[in-house]
Formats: C-alpha cells, structure tokens, sequence
C-alpha cells in the first residue's frame, strides 16, 4: 500500500496527541519498543539491549491482553518489528476478524507497506510479520506518535525490567490501568 505524505508539522508549535476509540468492532493493537543502550548513535541499526511490548484493546478502549518482551541485544528497528509480530501472532490466536495496528516506527510502518527486499537485514522477521498479515481478514496500520498511546508505552518500558523472553500480561498493570483510563476519557499528551 503506497504512503500518503502528511502535512508539514511545524517544529516550533506543541502538538497533543490522544487514543482514539473505533466506532466498529475493531481490536486496537499498539505497539511500542523501547530501546536502552549506552550507544549515542541515533541510527536504527545501532544495536542495544531492547524491549517491547503492546497492549490489545477493543473498540471501546477495553484492556483485552498485553504483552512484553525482553530481547537483549538487536536494533531499535527489529525491537519494532517483534513488537508488531507477536501482536499480530497474539491477533492471529485469538482469530481476531478486524485489527488496526498501530505503531511509532515510521521505519517499520514504510517496510511492512512496501515490497520487501529479500536481503534486508530483518527480512525474515519481516517476511513473518507480512505472512501474520495475510493471516487475519482485515487490517489497518497506522503511523501513530508514542504520545498516542501512552498506556503502551509504560508496557514498553516494563520489558526491560522483565526477565529475557516473552511475557503474556492478562490483567492490566495498575500503573498502566491509569493511562488507559486516561485513553478512554481522550486525555491528549504534548509533544514538541
């Protein structure tokens, strides 16, 4: 699917973000990694210890299952892209029919909608996260900003304290409780 541009931001203005609800039966799957490494370079292949994690919501904003993973090390772009292959292997098991899933990796976003060059660094992780795709009957991907989705962004972070491995969280953390409460009411987050 081709990539519409967006408008210009300015850089200058503060911006607020927010979660939105979906008027029909959709499952909102956010994904976030977060990335904590020494290195200084802002590069997506500079490798550091990563986690990721997200949060699989219903249409109304309703807690349905979390996740986290602590990797080790790898790259911000392949911390992304694990986030967003056991979100969709989460969809997949639960036969989700409808999912929008949201990321903050531009990155990631621009590869899963474009043709896939065989000897990309990531392609194999690449090519699951698409043959997930095809798996579920519709889709949406979005582009979303990390102030969007506050609520999977603290389940982000929990990855790097977890133990090294993958983390199924069935009850909703009473810290991030908060944040998705604060998701369902539209409480928008600054950005500059």
């Amino acid at each position: 699917m081709p990539i519409k541009s967006e408008c210009p931001i300015n850089l200058q203005a503060t911006y607020q973000f927010k979660w939105f609800y979906h008027l029909t039966v959709w499952f909102a799957l956010a994904l976030l990694e977060v990335r904590f490494s020494k290195a200084t370079s802002p590069f997506p292949l500079n490798p550091g210890n990563a986690s990721c994690g997200g949060i699989l919501r219903d249409s109304q904003g309703r807690w349905v299952v979390g996740f986290l993973r602590n990797i080790g090390y790898t790259t911000a772009l392949a911390a992304e892209l694990w986030a967003i292959k056991d979100g969709l292997s989460i969809a997949k098991s639960l036969q989700l029919e409808n999912v929008i899933l949201e990321t903050d990796c531009r990155v990631a976003y621009v590869l899963l909608s474009d043709n896939l060059n065989p000897f990309h660094p990531h392609s194999t992780l690449l090519m699951d996260c698409r043959d997930l795709l095809r798996t579920i009957p519709q889709v949406q991907m979005k582009h979303v900003l990390r102030e969007s989705n506050m609520a999977a962004d603290a389940i982000a972070k929990k990855g790097a304290l977890a133990p090294h491995g993958f983390h199924f969280l069935f009850d909703c953390p009473p810290d991030v409780e908060l944040l998705c409460m604060a998701d369902r009411v539209g409480v928008c987050y600054p950005r500059q």
